[in-house]
């Protein structure tokens, strides 16, 4: 599930509790998709709030473990640094219903007079964006930046004044009433399922809840449009309502939904969902944090591995490639030099048979002496050369084979060496854990060449 607005209200509400009145007293980019700001003060001490811009798993919770962070900052952490370390929170606020967040600052310019300033937070997958804004709402910087070759509609560039992310043609869920959202399905065009409809009405609604009101007032979580009666229209109203009250009431817990099969994290939501019916666990967890460190940190751990691994795999790999290649073709030329005694054998049956043999003769029939019963055999002649040098044309073809032969096992023996060691470091690659183990097999692959 993505962090759509409505879970996002209650996390903001959840950090707002705990972060007002903190101050920042560092700043971290361990990632270049990730930001984190620890702060000291205010309840339960001191905390490591992360900000996520990842496409696929955009989130801003509090995390217990300290990131590994880069030997020299990025030119963003160090702007944050100049301009966020020592601020005081002063709220985190969620700006109507959009999935973003804001982190209000008090602070003091560069001649020391106190001003505010405005970290923004915007989570809408591959638009996602961390933005730092001054008192005049003018734009200081941004971990993203978006010019007018990235966008033609809205750039977050230095010196710009800051403008809201385009508005979706979407209604404001708390605008909403349930009789007249029945109403409106009444109309809804039939070749649509009701949460595909929900969707696209209803703003800052995921999938997940979508499909989650389908169930609750239908029995379905894809009803058809075209198969509601009005008794799941009515239904559909008191559902939405006793949802929105849910919401305005603040009663949003988080809950983990893990799978019965084999107790793998497959989604989280901030109401008990229902729509699995018995295919998932759902569990609460303590805080919306806890919830979202459980749902993403193993699979974002991951993910940034891949990240930081992604050019020296592609390298280890090509390079595995090419020696199998390699490997491949000299294993078939072994291969042809296995028949290299019946090179032999036909030069020794040319010489045997010299006195019946003359150039120009492109075939020839001889005896077999090595063959039990001495049959008669055919062999192939050059045209182009006397029969003694038709016969050290095979011989030198035998010689050639037994050298090849030996070469190329010696050649295979270290091909596939060579392939065993690169297999192993993609594995090792795979294991990695922190840029120390990229270092060792950085420097162990410089040094093997």
């Amino acid at each position: 599930m993505p962090l759509d607005a409505i879970c996002l209200r209650a996390v903001t509400n959840e950090l707002n509790n705990v972060l007002a009145g903190c101050r920042v007293e560092k700043v971290y980019q361990p990632d270049r998709d990730e930001i984190v700001l620890q702060t000291r003060g205010g309840q339960g001490g001191p905390r490591r709030l992360l900000l996520s811009i990842a496409a696929g798993s955009p989130r801003v919770h509090f995390i217990d473990a300290a990131r590994e962070n880069p030997a020299a900052p990025p030119m963003f952490c160090m702007l944050l640094r100049k301009h966020v370390q020592g601020a005081k929170i002063a709220a985190v606020s969620q700006p109507a219903v959009e999935r973003m967040l804001t982190i209000e600052l008090d602070t003091t310019d560069e001649m020391g007079v106190p001003c505010k300033k405005h970290l923004i937070c915007e989570l809408m997958g591959k638009h996602s964006n961390v933005i730092l804004c001054g008192e005049d709402n003018r734009i200081i910087d941004a971990l993203r930046r978006v010019d007018g070759d990235l966008s033609g509609k809205r750039q977050v560039l230095p010196g710009l004044f800051y403008r809201m992310p385009p508005a979706q043609d979407k209604h404001d869920p708390f605008t909403v009433s349930g009789t007249g959202l029945a109403a409106a399905a009444s109309q809804a065009e039939e070749g649509q399922t009701l949460d595909r409809w929900l969707l696209s009405q209803l703003l800052g609604f995921s999938p997940l809840l979508c499909r989650e009101l389908s169930f609750r007032a239908t029995g379905d979580a894809a009803k058809p449009i075209a198969r509601m009666t009005d008794e799941n229209r009515q239904q559909l109203g008191k559902v939405y309502d006793d949802f929105m009250s849910y919401v305005e009431d603040d009663r949003a817990k988080p809950f983990l939904l893990t799978k019965v099969e084999d107790g793998a994290v497959f989604d989280f939501t901030f109401l008990p969902v229902t729509q699995y019916e018995g295919l998932m666990n759902v569990t609460q967890a303590d805080s919306f944090s806890a919830l979202l460190a459980a749902f993403f940190e193993k699979k974002g751990k991951a993910e940034r591995m891949q990240r930081r691994t992604g050019d020296l795999h592609k390298t280890v790999t090509n390079a595995r490639d090419r020696v199998a290649r390699k490997l491949a073709a000299q294993k078939k030329e072994l291969a042809a030099t296995h028949n290299r005694e019946q090179y032999k054998r036909t030069g020794e049956l040319i010489t045997a048979n010299l006195y019946q043999l003359e150039k120009g003769m492109n075939k020839a029939k001889v005896v077999d002496y090595y063959a039990e019963n001495c049959p008669e055999v055919e062999i192939t002649l050059d045209v182009r050369l006397t029969p003694q040098q038709n016969a050290q044309k095979y011989f030198k073809l035998y010689n050639k084979a037994k050298t090849a032969e030996e070469v190329l096992t010696q050649q295979i023996e270290q091909g596939t060496a060579e392939l065993d060691y690169l297999e192993s470091v993609l594995a090792a690659l795979s294991e990695a854990e922190n840029e120390r183990d990229l270092a060792q097999l950085r420097e162990e692959l410089t040094q093997s060449g």
